[in-house]
């Protein structure tokens, strides 16, 4: 093969595509630098939906319209491979996703789906005897020399980042992995895919599946009826039954809510706790939520990093997109501590994912990425967990009494 235009050589590299104007503007950028360039479509969400099927409206990475990929690719004059990969996101994705709901934990769809993406990347590329593989996410990817290590950074353009959904990314996925947006804002990408020309694919926000009526329906197909317990809503603080609930249609979170009786959850409520094998569900007031300390599983760490020493960081809940500075501490078997000076408003449910930054702005370097286990708070040296005990919660209310006067 010959050379790129930075010099180097030229590379036979597999491009996801979609449909959309980033996968054709990271097709068309490729070719211009004198790769070889091969078009993939990874197809999670099943041609033809059954009424078993998980709702491909909520499929992250869903190609809506094969032929539309196809036809930019002959417009682009580069070959399309297609992957049926519907039993794989399956197994891997929608079906944790439904698990977690069923306890009252969260499942966020887009990383793993990001990473079951990069694993038929590379895969094919393989196969393919591609040398690399490239997809349009907005995100940096450096070689950080001290750690010998790669490591994913946020993009310049705040307002489009996508690090987080690489941060649960192996080396094997980085070290094959070219981002050509990687320095381009939004606007710009929209701008060339003008130039190049060809039917897109509308972007398409995110799916939100947590309270969709789709997956809703989806989960009572999917549940047998007979592990599903009705039963009722207790306000946690007053012990106060609300109404009563079905047994799905519940998740961590929730503010909007339908009893059985037609009346509808107060939206200064929000549900925290619930299983759907048993009976009762609990709701509580947002505003006397709050956590100083997160406890984190499946912790991934950069190669190389001294993980003898707790480092202060910016924390991203990817359900949230807000950062908050952290000190996190690293434990044994994959496990860490999130410390926060001040309380931090609300929980961080079960399985939330949590991405830490070197930085708050643009740049950060992403260190480490896991799972929330659970949260807690620290107040009068000792250790409150959501949902409190009986005992918990009236030894915690007699100590805000006695600060409140004075004590």
């Amino acid at each position: 093969m010959g050379k790129d235009a930075d010099g180097n050589g030229s590379k036979r590299i597999v491009v996801a595509m979609d449909g959309g104007r980033s996968s054709v503007v990271v097709a068309h950028l490729l070719k211009q630098q004198g790769h070889e360039v091969i078009g993939l479509a990874v197809l999670f969400a099943p041609k033809e939906e059954g009424p078993l099927d998980f709702p491909s409206e909520l499929v992250f990475y869903r190609i809506p319209d094969a032929n539309c990929v196809k036809r930019l690719c002959d417009s682009l004059h580069i070959p399309l491979y297609a992957v049926d990969a519907q039993d794989r996101y399956s197994y891997l994705v929608s079906d944790f996703l439904v698990s977690s709901l069923l306890t009252c934990q969260v499942f966020t769809s887009e990383v793993f789906a990001t990473t079951l993406l990069m694993d038929i990347l590379l895969e094919k590329a393989e196969a393919l005897g591609a040398q690399a593989v490239a997809t349009g996410h907005h995100a940096k990817i450096i070689h950080n020399k001290k750690n010998q290590a790669l490591m994913v950074v946020s993009s310049d353009d705040e307002e489009d980042d996508q690090s987080h959904l690489l941060s649960y990314l192996d080396q094997k996925h980085l070290a094959k992995l070219i981002l050509p947006l990687a320095q381009m804002r939004g606007e710009d990408v929209e701008k060339m895919a003008s130039s190049i020309g060809g039917e897109f694919v509308e972007k398409r926000p995110l799916p939100v599946p947590y309270g969709n009526e789709l997956l809703n329906k989806y989960m009572e197909a999917f549940v047998p009826r007979s592990l599903v317990k009705k039963g009722e809503v207790i306000h946690y603080l007053t012990g106060t039954n609300l109404g009563g609930h079905t047994g799905l249609g519940l998740y961590p979170g929730q503010t909007e809510f339908t009893f059985t009786n037609g009346q509808k959850l107060d939206p200064q409520l929000c549900v925290i706790n619930y299983c759907i094998f048993k009976e009762k569900a609990f709701v509580c007031p947002k505003d006397k939520l709050h956590h100083t300390h997160i406890f984190l599983e499946s912790l991934k760490i950069t190669p190389g990093l001294d993980v003898s020493l707790a480092m202060d960081l910016f924390v991203k809940i990817a359900s949230s997109g807000e950062k908050r500075r952290c000190r996190l501490i690293f434990k044994n078997n994959n496990t860490g501590l999130a410390e926060f000076d001040e309380p931090v408003a609300g929980l961080v449910f079960p399985g939330e994912f949590l991405v830490f930054h070197t930085k708050r702005g643009k740049g950060g370097q992403i260190i480490a990425a896991g799972l929330c286990s659970y949260c807690y708070f620290v107040e009068f040296n000792t250790i409150f967990r959501y949902p409190l005990s009986d005992e918990e919660r009236e030894s915690y209310s007699g100590r805000e009494t006695e600060r409140a006067e004075g004590f």
